[in-house]
């Protein structure tokens, strides 16, 4: 195994040529935010319960009743009647 010396002769007997760079600074700094923890706030257990405790279960509302009365239900497309949420009545002819 070569060693990087030797590595490098080679590459510049080989006719490898090294070009020096400039170092550019970044155009941006990153702001680091503080890393100091904040302390503690100290509660009561009620209050511990009033924050953290479970949320009470809420009542489901009723669901309203849809008045039919004023809409035409034949002008309603038969396949959209299950979406309005009330099938179509028979008529007698």
């Amino acid at each position: 195994m070569k060693t990087d010396n030797e590595l490098i002769e080679e590459f510049l007997a080989n006719g490898g040529e090294v070009e020096r760079l400039e170092t550019i600074e970044p155009e941006y700094k990153s702001v680091i935010g503080s890393t100091v923890k904040k302390v503690p706030e100290l509660m009561t257990l009620k209050e511990g319960e009033l924050m953290f405790g479970e949320k009470q279960k809420r009542r489901k509302k009723k669901k309203k009743e849809l008045d039919f009365s004023k809409i035409d239900l034949d002008l309603i497309p038969e396949h959209l009647h299950d979406i309005v949420g009330k099938p179509r009545e028979e008529k007698d002819n």
